[in-house]
Protein backbone atom coordinates (compact mmCIF):
# COMPACT_ATOMS: atom_id res chain seq x y z
CA UNK A 1 0.00 0.00 0.00
CA UNK A 2 1.26 3.52 -0.90
CA UNK A 3 1.71 5.59 2.33
CA UNK A 4 -0.16 8.93 3.06
CA UNK A 5 1.23 12.03 1.20
CA UNK A 6 1.99 14.03 3.97
CA UNK A 7 3.15 17.93 4.40
CA UNK A 8 6.57 18.92 6.14
CA UNK A 9 6.17 22.39 7.20
CA UNK A 10 9.93 23.60 7.99
CA UNK A 11 10.82 26.10 10.59
CA UNK A 12 9.72 29.66 10.02
CA UNK A 13 12.81 31.22 7.55
CA UNK A 14 14.57 33.60 9.48
CA UNK A 15 15.14 37.17 8.49
CA UNK A 16 18.50 37.06 7.67
CA UNK A 17 20.83 34.16 6.63
CA UNK A 18 24.25 33.44 7.96
CA UNK A 19 26.24 34.71 4.97
CA UNK A 20 27.86 32.18 2.52
CA UNK A 21 31.34 31.42 2.04
CA UNK A 22 32.81 30.68 -1.79
CA UNK A 23 35.72 29.02 -1.91
CA UNK A 24 37.81 28.89 -5.45
CA UNK A 25 41.22 27.24 -6.43
CA UNK A 26 43.34 29.61 -8.65
CA UNK A 27 44.23 28.03 -12.28
CA UNK A 28 46.69 28.66 -14.04
CA UNK A 29 45.14 31.57 -16.14
CA UNK A 30 45.18 33.72 -12.80
CA UNK A 31 48.46 32.95 -11.52
CA UNK A 32 50.35 36.61 -11.09
CA UNK A 33 47.03 38.36 -10.99
CA UNK A 34 46.14 40.12 -7.77
CA UNK A 35 43.18 39.07 -5.36
CA UNK A 36 41.25 42.01 -6.95
CA UNK A 37 41.96 41.30 -9.97
CA UNK A 38 40.76 37.71 -10.10
CA UNK A 39 37.63 38.96 -8.15
CA UNK A 40 36.59 41.73 -10.60
CA UNK A 41 37.27 39.38 -13.49
CA UNK A 42 35.76 35.95 -12.55
CA UNK A 43 33.21 37.38 -10.86
CA UNK A 44 32.42 40.95 -12.58
CA UNK A 45 28.55 40.25 -11.97
CA UNK A 46 28.72 39.85 -8.72
CA UNK A 47 29.98 43.47 -8.02
CA UNK A 48 31.80 46.01 -9.11
CA UNK A 49 35.67 47.10 -8.70
CA UNK A 50 34.15 49.22 -6.12
CA UNK A 51 32.51 46.80 -4.51
CA UNK A 52 35.14 44.39 -4.49
CA UNK A 53 37.78 46.16 -3.01
CA UNK A 54 35.66 47.08 -0.20
CA UNK A 55 34.71 43.37 0.32
CA UNK A 56 38.42 43.18 0.28
CA UNK A 57 39.12 45.98 2.60
CA UNK A 58 36.79 44.12 5.49
CA UNK A 59 38.69 40.90 5.24
CA UNK A 60 35.90 39.30 3.70
CA UNK A 61 38.50 37.84 1.53
CA UNK A 62 41.14 35.08 3.24
CA UNK A 63 43.30 32.04 2.80
CA UNK A 64 41.99 28.44 2.91
CA UNK A 65 44.36 27.16 5.35
CA UNK A 66 45.25 29.91 7.40
CA UNK A 67 42.11 32.26 7.36
CA UNK A 68 44.49 35.07 6.78
CA UNK A 69 42.96 37.97 5.36
CA UNK A 70 44.03 38.70 2.00
CA UNK A 71 44.85 42.42 0.54
CA UNK A 72 43.46 43.37 -3.16
CA UNK A 73 47.13 43.73 -4.13
CA UNK A 74 48.53 40.16 -2.81
CA UNK A 75 49.59 38.28 -6.30
CA UNK A 76 47.68 34.62 -6.32
CA UNK A 77 49.78 31.30 -7.37
CA UNK A 78 48.46 28.36 -9.56
CA UNK A 79 46.84 26.04 -7.08
CA UNK A 80 46.57 28.60 -4.06
CA UNK A 81 42.72 28.54 -2.33
CA UNK A 82 40.71 31.58 -0.89
CA UNK A 83 37.39 32.20 0.26
CA UNK A 84 35.42 35.19 -0.14
CA UNK A 85 32.69 35.20 3.01
CA UNK A 86 29.30 36.91 1.57
CA UNK A 87 27.83 39.14 4.61
CA UNK A 88 24.27 38.22 5.88
CA UNK A 89 21.83 38.79 4.03
CA UNK A 90 18.20 39.17 3.41
CA UNK A 91 16.58 36.30 1.07
CA UNK A 92 13.61 36.61 -1.20
CA UNK A 93 10.51 35.16 -0.19
CA UNK A 94 10.15 31.34 -0.54
CA UNK A 95 7.72 28.43 0.56
CA UNK A 96 8.80 26.70 3.92
CA UNK A 97 7.13 23.39 3.09
CA UNK A 98 7.11 20.43 0.78
CA UNK A 99 4.69 17.41 0.38
CA UNK A 100 6.55 13.87 0.96
CA UNK A 101 4.90 11.53 -1.68
CA UNK A 102 6.98 7.96 -0.96
CA UNK A 103 9.98 7.38 1.59
CA UNK A 104 11.76 4.33 2.86
CA UNK A 105 15.08 3.86 4.05
CA UNK A 106 16.79 4.16 0.74
CA UNK A 107 14.90 6.99 -1.30
CA UNK A 108 12.50 10.11 -0.55
CA UNK A 109 10.03 11.14 -2.96
CA UNK A 110 8.92 15.20 -2.54
CA UNK A 111 6.56 17.84 -4.64
CA UNK A 112 8.84 20.57 -4.28
CA UNK A 113 6.16 23.86 -4.33
CA UNK A 114 6.93 26.46 -7.18
CA UNK A 115 8.87 29.60 -6.02
CA UNK A 116 11.37 26.99 -3.97
CA UNK A 117 15.01 26.64 -4.78
CA UNK A 118 16.53 23.01 -4.62
CA UNK A 119 20.19 24.03 -3.91
CA UNK A 120 21.83 27.34 -2.63
CA UNK A 121 22.55 29.87 -5.66
CA UNK A 122 22.92 33.21 -6.40
CA UNK A 123 20.39 35.02 -3.93
CA UNK A 124 19.12 31.93 -2.21
CA UNK A 125 21.27 30.24 0.65
CA UNK A 126 18.86 28.82 3.29
CA UNK A 127 15.70 28.93 1.77
CA UNK A 128 16.57 25.99 -0.52
CA UNK A 129 14.85 22.83 -0.53
CA UNK A 130 18.31 21.21 0.21
CA UNK A 131 18.02 23.49 4.03
CA UNK A 132 13.97 21.91 4.27
CA UNK A 133 15.80 18.76 3.62
CA UNK A 134 17.98 18.69 6.66
CA UNK A 135 15.27 19.81 9.05
CA UNK A 136 13.72 16.78 7.89
CA UNK A 137 16.43 14.68 8.18
CA UNK A 138 16.69 15.61 11.72
CA UNK A 139 13.22 16.15 12.73
CA UNK A 140 11.69 12.95 11.60
CA UNK A 141 13.77 10.64 9.15
CA UNK A 142 16.73 10.17 11.80
CA UNK A 143 14.17 8.70 14.07
CA UNK A 144 12.49 6.22 12.01
CA UNK A 145 15.49 5.47 9.85
CA UNK A 146 18.55 5.73 11.93
CA UNK A 147 20.85 4.14 9.27
CA UNK A 148 20.13 6.60 6.10
CA UNK A 149 21.87 9.54 5.36
CA UNK A 150 20.83 12.47 4.45
CA UNK A 151 18.24 13.05 1.47
CA UNK A 152 20.47 14.00 -1.67
CA UNK A 153 18.66 15.27 -4.59
CA UNK A 154 19.50 13.35 -7.62
CA UNK A 155 17.83 16.05 -9.82
CA UNK A 156 16.87 19.55 -9.98
CA UNK A 157 13.60 21.41 -11.07
CA UNK A 158 13.46 25.10 -11.64
CA UNK A 159 12.58 27.46 -8.96
CA UNK A 160 9.29 28.54 -10.54
CA UNK A 161 8.66 24.74 -11.53
CA UNK A 162 6.16 22.27 -9.12
CA UNK A 163 6.93 18.49 -9.37
CA UNK A 164 8.20 15.69 -7.75
CA UNK A 165 12.22 15.74 -6.54
CA UNK A 166 13.94 12.55 -5.79
CA UNK A 167 15.98 11.81 -3.52
CA UNK A 168 18.69 9.15 -2.52
CA UNK A 169 19.19 8.44 1.39
CA UNK A 170 21.49 5.54 1.40
CA UNK A 171 25.45 4.74 -0.45
CA UNK A 172 23.37 2.67 -2.83
CA UNK A 173 20.60 4.53 -4.20
CA UNK A 174 22.35 7.36 -4.80
CA UNK A 175 25.07 4.94 -7.04
CA UNK A 176 21.71 2.88 -8.79
CA UNK A 177 19.52 6.15 -9.52
CA UNK A 178 22.26 8.06 -10.93
CA UNK A 179 23.24 5.15 -13.00
CA UNK A 180 19.64 5.25 -14.23
CA UNK A 181 19.73 8.83 -14.82
CA UNK A 182 22.53 8.54 -17.07
CA UNK A 183 21.26 5.40 -19.01
CA UNK A 184 18.46 6.99 -19.49
CA UNK A 185 19.92 10.34 -21.19
CA UNK A 186 22.11 8.19 -23.20
CA UNK A 187 19.35 6.19 -24.47
CA UNK A 188 17.78 9.67 -25.27
CA UNK A 189 20.87 11.06 -27.22
CA UNK A 190 21.15 7.40 -29.46
CA UNK A 191 17.83 7.74 -30.37
CA UNK A 192 18.89 11.04 -32.16
CA UNK A 193 20.53 8.54 -34.70
CA UNK A 194 17.23 6.83 -35.56
CA UNK A 195 15.67 8.24 -39.20
CA UNK A 196 12.91 9.24 -37.40
CA UNK A 197 15.02 12.34 -35.30
CA UNK A 198 16.40 14.67 -37.78
CA UNK A 199 17.48 17.84 -36.70
CA UNK A 200 14.59 20.54 -35.93
CA UNK A 201 10.84 19.98 -34.70
CA UNK A 202 9.54 16.91 -36.23
CA UNK A 203 5.85 16.78 -36.87
CA UNK A 204 3.46 13.71 -35.23
CA UNK A 205 6.54 11.51 -35.58
CA UNK A 206 6.46 8.31 -33.31
CA UNK A 207 10.14 8.51 -31.81
CA UNK A 208 11.63 6.45 -29.57
CA UNK A 209 9.98 4.47 -26.96
CA UNK A 210 10.20 6.66 -23.16
CA UNK A 211 9.37 3.30 -21.30
CA UNK A 212 12.21 1.78 -22.43
CA UNK A 213 14.21 4.25 -20.42
CA UNK A 214 15.06 2.83 -16.36
CA UNK A 215 13.80 6.42 -15.19
CA UNK A 216 11.80 9.64 -17.28
CA UNK A 217 10.83 13.04 -16.51
CA UNK A 218 7.05 14.47 -17.50
CA UNK A 219 6.43 17.77 -17.36
CA UNK A 220 3.17 19.65 -17.92
CA UNK A 221 3.79 23.35 -19.26
CA UNK A 222 2.02 26.25 -20.33
CA UNK A 223 3.42 27.61 -24.26
CA UNK A 224 2.38 30.89 -25.34
CA UNK A 225 0.72 30.53 -29.21
CA UNK A 226 -1.70 28.17 -29.85
CA UNK A 227 -0.07 24.75 -31.11
CA UNK A 228 -1.27 22.74 -34.25
CA UNK A 229 0.15 19.32 -34.22
CA UNK A 230 -0.97 17.10 -31.79
CA UNK A 231 2.16 15.65 -30.78
CA UNK A 232 5.38 16.30 -31.87
CA UNK A 233 9.54 16.01 -31.28
CA UNK A 234 11.99 18.88 -30.77
CA UNK A 235 15.48 17.72 -31.06
CA UNK A 236 17.54 21.00 -30.93
CA UNK A 237 20.87 21.00 -29.18
CA UNK A 238 21.35 22.88 -25.79
CA UNK A 239 24.60 24.35 -24.67
CA UNK A 240 25.64 26.81 -22.69
CA UNK A 241 25.50 31.32 -24.59
CA UNK A 242 26.52 34.20 -23.05
CA UNK A 243 24.18 36.95 -21.22
CA UNK A 244 24.44 40.20 -19.53
CA UNK A 245 25.40 39.87 -16.13
CA UNK A 246 26.23 35.98 -16.10
CA UNK A 247 29.39 34.72 -15.82
CA UNK A 248 28.98 31.39 -16.95
CA UNK A 249 25.82 32.39 -19.59
CA UNK A 250 22.91 30.31 -19.59
CA UNK A 251 22.00 26.87 -21.28
CA UNK A 252 19.61 27.95 -24.62
CA UNK A 253 19.20 26.41 -28.01
CA UNK A 254 23.02 26.44 -29.26
CA UNK A 255 24.33 24.50 -32.57
CA UNK A 256 27.80 24.14 -30.47
CA UNK A 257 25.52 22.67 -27.65
CA UNK A 258 25.00 18.68 -26.51
CA UNK A 259 22.25 16.98 -28.32
CA UNK A 260 18.78 17.38 -26.45
CA UNK A 261 15.64 15.67 -27.24
CA UNK A 262 11.80 15.90 -26.39
CA UNK A 263 8.41 15.30 -26.95
CA UNK A 264 5.32 16.46 -26.08
CA UNK A 265 1.81 16.21 -27.04
CA UNK A 266 -1.13 18.82 -26.69
CA UNK A 267 -3.39 18.14 -23.37
CA UNK A 268 -5.49 21.88 -24.23
CA UNK A 269 -5.75 24.54 -26.77
CA UNK A 270 -6.38 27.84 -25.25
CA UNK A 271 -7.26 31.18 -26.98
CA UNK A 272 -3.34 32.37 -27.12
CA UNK A 273 -1.74 29.09 -25.45
CA UNK A 274 -1.44 25.48 -25.21
CA UNK A 275 -0.70 23.05 -22.25
CA UNK A 276 1.30 20.37 -23.47
CA UNK A 277 2.46 17.48 -21.73
CA UNK A 278 6.38 17.05 -22.51
CA UNK A 279 8.32 14.12 -21.87
CA UNK A 280 12.40 14.66 -21.65
CA UNK A 281 14.41 12.01 -23.12
CA UNK A 282 17.93 13.84 -22.25
CA UNK A 283 18.57 15.80 -19.47
CA UNK A 284 20.30 18.99 -20.63
CA UNK A 285 20.13 21.98 -18.38
CA UNK A 286 16.49 23.94 -19.04
CA UNK A 287 15.57 21.50 -21.02
CA UNK A 288 11.91 22.10 -20.70
CA UNK A 289 12.23 25.83 -21.40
Amino acid sequence: MCPAIHRFLGNPWRVTNNGHRYADKIGGRFAGKTVLQYYEQQYSAAGTREQWQQRITNCQVTYNTTSEPLAEDTKLKAGDEITYYRLPWTEPEAPNFFDVLYEDEHVLAICKPAGLQVLPKGLFCQRTVLGLLQQYHYQKRSLEYPDSLMPAPLHRLGRGTSGVLLCACTAEARVKLTRDFSTSTELGVASLDTPAATSGVQKGTAGPDPAQRPLGKMYRALTSGVIQHDQSEVNVPIGPVSYPGLNTGLFAASSTGKPAYSQYRVLERRQDSTIVEVTILTGRPHQIR
